[in-house]
């Protein structure tokens, strides 16, 4: 299994590599979704076919209408009703789009945050150590509101719009004359240009706002977690403080950001009343030297008006999808931090056994200037109970993460009935292991699916089961809803000791082959304690158990203890043994015996 190093989720890339992560999220694989694609693209052909014919009709309707010899009512209703039924469907064809087309954005949004939340889940501890919840969280959420006005400004409204505009200045120079088709092109090149170098001029402000954004989401969050914690320290004014800093710094670069743009859009307008004003006059000028006519002046100002509307709206359209896909760009990074444990290529399944668990000259460092473990070398007798005791930082918690995969050894290998766990897939190895620990973490839903989580597939009958071995049967009589009381956010309106059994309760659900108890009652008074560790010894019973505890009196019946120093083992055997070799752990025991 690989690791590489964890990458800072907000950096900054070409944006046509995100353009190409998101192709295949918006294409879909299904005929059903191309299909609407197909349909979408025939129906902005159509759309602007019709842009560009309703004017030419109109020409010719007022052509009909000027020349006395020629009028018909025939005529004259027929171009009427294909002028009005030309521009409905011109108008019309957008909103057709947009039913065929925003299905496919929603699921394209669905999709990259499943995909997103998926592969987080699937990234080291190292990365959810050090992750700011609140950024990830905003980034994620930025996708949901930023991926539809992206896809959707910049591929249906901006392209074809561009599309249509040009085709119009080839209409115009080849109908009216080069100029008016000149005139034209150089307004919206002119326009195009201000778009670009306007949003260039407010991106770094608007990626920097992006940022403190994030930042600020990450704080609050952080905040209202810790909420007890700042009560405690009397810190509200100093959290106070503390946002009203960063949440003043995204205000300068948001109004920074959106001032840029406004002052943009100013000389976008400018741009299209100068050109409008010189196309008028050209027309102008013209129709009274007689070298064009009424129907030529009108249809020249339709054509100029029909894009006044949208060119006048494009930069703003423009500006908004080009800032929605800079919103996405923190989102669509996450998906490229490759800090996984992948599995070795050679990986198999884990073979049926006793569960024996060999560590051999174990080491590990969570970096080159931290070494944690020096050639540990112990064994865990299959169906039965050991424990790792020891000083704090001496290894014992790090021993459990090697032994669930959480990390590789440095040097060394861990065996598990024979089968290096470096070639066992790791899902494999994590099924088989319940961990119980220290601090229970409950989800802010129901008991019932709180216990349910250990294994989902579980039936009521097994909840109800594993409640009984917990004696969590008494709390449930108590709670006003029973299994179906919600029990807060992170479990907090349940006690420590209720916390704990229902995290028995709900690892005892997973049937696990081997229990790994990091310290689980170490939180817990000692009356508590007593009454857990009786749940305890009959979820493990005929377990492979890996104990690792700070009070001693909890595993004087383990059959063997390992005394961890320094990330070396200092001693091992059973209570008895240790006392009488009066090292370490009878210290350790004399220490805790004098302090009760």
């Amino acid at each position: 299994m690989t690791r590489v190093n964890t990458q800072n989720f907000d950096n900054t890339r070409n944006y046509l590599d995100y353009v190409k992560m998101l192709i295949p999220y918006l294409i879909g694989d299904d005929f059903s979704t191309k299909l609407k694609w197909a349909i979408a693209f025939f129906v902005i052909v159509a759309s602007i076919s019709l842009g560009l014919g309703v004017p030419l009709i109109l020409k010719h309707l007022i052509n009909v209408l000027s020349n006395t010899e020629t009028q018909s009512y025939q005529i004259m209703f027929l171009l009427v009703l294909i002028y009005g039924a030309g521009w409905f469907l011109h108008q019309g064809m957008i909103n057709l789009c947009r039913i065929l087309m925003w299905p496919v954005g929603e699921r394209a949004v669905k999709n990259i945050c499943l995909d997103i939340l998926s592969h987080l889940l699937r990234l080291s501890t190292d990365f959810h150590l050090n992750r700011k919840t609140g950024a990830i969280t905003s980034a994620i959420e930025k996708v949901q509101y930023n991926l539809i006005d992206s896809f959707w400004g910049l591929l249906f409204l901006v392209l074809p719009t561009i599309i249509e505009l040009f085709l119009s200045t080839f209409v115009l120079w080849k109908l009216c004359g080069f100029w008016y088709g000149f005139i034209l092109l150089t307004m919206f090149i002119v326009f195009v240009i201000i778009s670009f170098k306007g949003n260039q001029w407010s991106l770094v402000a608007q990626a920097e706002s992006n940022k403190e954004h994030a930042q600020s989401s990450s704080t609050i969050l952080d905040i209202l977690l810790n909420n007890a914690t700042v009560k405690y320290f009397n810190n509200e004014e100093y959290e106070y403080d503390r946002c009203n800093k960063i949440l003043s710094k995204r205000e300068k670069l948001v109004s920074k950001a959106v001032i840029h743009c406004e002052l943009a859009r100013i000389l976008q307008l400018l741009t299209i009343g100068t050109g409008l004003t010189i196309l008028m006059f050209l027309a102008g000028y013209e129709g009274l030297h007689g070298n064009i006519d009424v129907s030529d002046f009108i249809l020249i100002n339709t054509y100029v008006l029909q894009f006044i509307t949208p060119l006048s709206f494009f930069g703003l359209i423009f500006s908004n999808s080009w800032q929605a896909f800079v919103n996405l760009e923190s989102a669509l990074s996450l998906l490229e931090i490759d800090d996984i444990m992948h599995d070795d290529p050679k990986a198999t399944s884990l073979l049926k056994g006793s569960r024996k668990i060999t560590f051999e000259n174990v080491s590990f460092s969570y970096s080159n200037h931290r070494p944690i473990l020096h050639n540990v070398t112990f064994t865990l007798l299959a169906k039965e109970k050991t424990a790792i005791v020891g000083l704090s930082g001496a290894g014992k918690s790090t021993i459990a993460s090697l032994l669930f995969r959480l990390y590789d050894p440095t040097q060394g290998k861990i065996l598990i009935d024979s089968q290096d766990v470096k070639y066992i897939k790791q899902k494999e190895i994590q099924r088989i292991i319940g961990v119980i620990p220290q601090d229970i973490v409950l989800f802010n839903t129901t008991l019932y699916e709180n216990i349910l989580y250990g294994n989902p597939n579980a039936s009521k009958s097994e909840v109800v089961r594993v409640c009984e071995i917990c004696h969590l049967t008494s709390l449930i009589k108590q709670l006003p809803s029973g299994l179906e009381t919600v029990v807060g956010e992170r479990g907090l309106k349940i006690s420590g000791g209720e916390k704990q059994r229902i995290g028995i309760a709900r690892a005892l659900l997973k049937k696990p082959e081997i229990f790994i108890l990091d310290e689980a009652t170490s939180s817990l008074d000692s009356k508590t304690e007593k009454l857990i560790q009786q749940d305890i010894e009959a979820a493990t019973k005929g377990v492979t158990t890996l104990i690792i505890a700070h009070r001693l009196q909890t595993i004087v019946n383990c059959k063997r203890i390992i005394v961890l120093e320094a990330g070396q083992i200092a001693e091992q055997g059973n209570h008895e043994e240790l006392i009488k070799k009066k090292g370490i752990y009878a210290a350790m025991w004399e220490r805790q015996k004098s302090e009760k």
